[in-house]
């Protein structure tokens, strides 16, 4: 009987499973922090990834100069979100974040080591996930993670501005190309009473217009991108993982902007709003002209708000 127990193979946790799947090593998934964002001195090696006391998964903000932190009250935190164990999804509320901070981007180390070194990248790729962006750029491909599809802004006192870090490595890095990849869902609605159809194919659109808008101050020129829904994959780190052996391939594929079997890329003139508005499969004539800013309480603007009613209501 004990025999029988010690050659039991015991299940990888939901953290060491999704770590393997990544190719994160604890050589990769270890930083060199410097402690003085948090009023200590010296430095200390960290994990970037590490499992959380309910089973998820702890992510660590580090950005181009240091550690990602906030106050609360007298203290000072380190920048962590947390995307929970699946088996604790609720809503599809996958992640757990600081509440009322402003969300950072997610530097993989690479492209942090390349921002120092101020390399040269043609292209910069920014994603939505964490995951996907470290999947990435340990496959080669210079890409910086958001967390959610409309968190590339930030509030300035000039009024609403690229988030700082990306614009930072765009400048320091010499990129011409920047692309908006979006996962291959982005076309999907799930039809159910009571649910606005119109809501989620117009956000994106809303989403890939205000970051090209965004970009108009630098010299470079944007793309928007998806995965092909026909590949069977939903995200860059599902493409990764599937396609092995060819990872190079899908680097390049991005990297130089080429046609292929795996994405698709609209630039220029097919950004427009009114484009992407076809693009999307949505009647422009239902929604009026773009909106600026995505609030809690839909898209407002001075002029007041998109309504939430319309004749796309399921």
């Amino acid at each position: 009987m004990e025999k029988q127990m010690l050659n039991r193979s015991v299940e990888p946790t939901y953290f060491a499973k999704r770590m393997a799947e990544l190719g994160v090593t604890d050589e990769v998934n270890t930083v060199e922090v410097d402690l003085a964002c948090l009023g200590r001195p010296g430095t200390k090696r960290m994990p970037l990834f590490w499992e959380s006391a309910d089973g998820g998964i702890n992510i660590r903000y580090v950005g181009l100069n240091g550690l990602h932190t906030y106050r609360k009250g007298k203290r000072i935190k380190q920048y962590v979100r947390t995307r929970l164990h699946p088996d604790r999804v609720v809503r599809n509320r996958k992640y757990r974040s600081p509440a009322n901070v402003p969300k950072p981007v997610f530097i993989p180390p690479p492209v942090r080591d390349a921002y120092h070194r101020r390399e040269k990248h043609p292209t910069l790729v920014v994603t939505e996930g964490e995951f996907k962006a470290m999947k990435a750029a340990l496959h080669g491909l210079f890409c910086i993670g958001i967390p959610g599809v409309y968190h590339y802004a930030e509030t300035t006192p000039d009024g609403p501005a690229l988030n700082r870090e990306i614009a930072a490595v765009i400048r320091a890095c010499g990129v011409d190309n920047v692309v908006f990849l979006t996962d291959s869902d982005c076309f999907d609605v799930i039809a159910q009473p009571g649910r606005d159809l119109f809501w989620r194919p117009y956000s994106f659109c809303q989403a890939i217009h205000r970051f090209r808008e965004l970009c108009r101050p630098f010299p470079v020129e944007v793309h928007f991108a998806h995965i092909r829904p026909e590949t069977g994959c939903k995200g860059l780190d599902d493409l990764y993982g599937r396609e092995t052996g060819r990872e190079e391939k899908i680097t390049r594929f991005l990297a130089d902007l080429e046609r292929n079997e795996f994405f698709v890329f609209r630039w220029g003139q097919q950004l427009e709003f009114s484009r992407l508005v076809g693009y999307f499969s949505i009647d422009a004539v239902l929604m009026g002209p773009p909106q600026p800013l995505l609030t809690k309480e839909g898209f407002s603007s001075a002029t007041g708000k998109v309504p939430r009613s319309h004749p796309l209501l399921f």
